[in-house]
């Protein structure tokens, strides 16, 4: 902040001051934006403080000087920090656990009940690797030295102390608040870059389905929509934005417009995919237990065999109700199986 005779000449300087921290964020963020940051702190308390300008005058006009140039430092400092690795760690980051590598892995162990999910993520940012390794040393240093060049001046008197205090904060305060608007626009670059990749590879989804559709014309292509072994809280926590339901009936009706010919969902999204995608898609449903079955298992989204067909489903998978009976030999599996099956005839 420096020393100004009349309130005109006041925002006539802050206004360069202004163009000056434009400049050097490049236009990420207007000047209106930075004229209202500064302006936020600048304006309270400006009277309070306005007798005390002409105590030691010349002096506090100096770390007005230092002060403005600080702010200048953050913020160049803060700018260089943003476009190295911490962008591009985060770019590099989803893209990996979007394409499945082992940076976002699954190395858990069911016997002892850890989910397994692990993330290689960084530990805090350094400049070591930075492309702008020599100019971030070189801020740093101005940093310090503008910093240390202050204290000494505060050191004279207890007002210049609470002045360089004072000037310092309102720095640090602006170069943070102008740096988050830049931070915020670096980010929106970053996940708009992996939507339009999200977009492109869904486009070539849709390509290679219908391929595959015109190259086996006597066979029902089958698109899988939400695992049933997937709770609406899983459904969730793995990215969808809306429910199991409105999600299972979305993907059915892109995988049939690709030219699938059978649908694989959970009972409990039959009604909404037939009526999605109409009644001549097959719908093949998972995840159905006999009334009586005693199966604990990790399917969360479950209906009755009976029950799912009388809603829309063409053929319904019964694996472990069946299989569970293996001790007792194959008989017993048969037996099982055919009274399962007597009370859906």
């Amino acid at each position: 902040m420096k020393h100004f005779h009349t309130f005109e000449s006041f925002n006539s300087a802050e206004s360069n001051i202004s163009a000056e921290i434009f400049d050097i964020l490049e236009g990420k963020v207007s000047i209106e934006e930075i004229e209202a940051v500064i302006a936020s702190t600048t304006d309270e308390g400006f009277f309070s403080w306005l007798k005390g300008i002409f105590t030691n005058g010349k002096q506090k006009r100096v770390l007005d000087k230092y002060a403005d140039e600080l702010l200048k430092t953050l913020i160049k400092k803060g700018t260089l920090e943003l476009q190295g690795d911490p962008t591009e760690e985060l770019s590099a980051e989803l893209e990996a656990a979007e394409e499945g590598d082992d940076m976002y892995g699954w190395s858990g162990n069911p016997d002892d009940g850890s989910n397994g999910f692990r993330s290689r993520a960084s530990s805090s940012p350094s400049y070591s690797h930075s492309p702008h390794k020599a100019q971030l040393d070189l801020l740093t240093n101005q940093e310090q030295n503008i910093i240390e060049v202050m204290d000494e001046i505060g050191k004279e008197s207890e007002v210049l102390g609470r002045y360089v205090s004072k000037v310092k904060l309102e720095a640090k305060l602006k170069a943070t608040e102008m740096l988050m608007k830049v931070a915020d626009t670096e980010v929106k670059r970053v996940l708009g870059k992996i939507v339009n990749k999200q977009r492109k590879r869904i486009a070539q989804n849709d390509k290679d389905l219908k391929a595959a559709v015109d190259a086996s014309p006597g066979t029902h292509v089958t698109g899988v929509t939400i695992l049933t072994s997937l709770s609406e809280e899983d459904v969730t926590h793995v990215g969808f934005r809306n429910n199991a339901l409105d999600s299972a009936a979305s993907l059915a009706k892109i995988a049939v417009a690709a030219g699938a010919g059978a649908i694989v969902c959970s009972p409990l999204e039959i009604a909404a995919i037939r009526a999605a995608v109409g009644s001549t898609p097959i719908i093949i449903t998972p995840g159905v237990r006999p009334a009586d079955s005693a199966v604990s298992d990790d399917q969360m989204r479950t209906m009755t065999p009976k029950a799912a067909i009388s809603i829309g489903a063409n053929l319904v998978v019964i694996g472990r109700p069946i299989t569970q009976s293996w001790s007792a030999g194959a008989a017993a599996m048969r037996d099982r199986a055919a009274h399962i099956a007597s009370e859906l005839i």
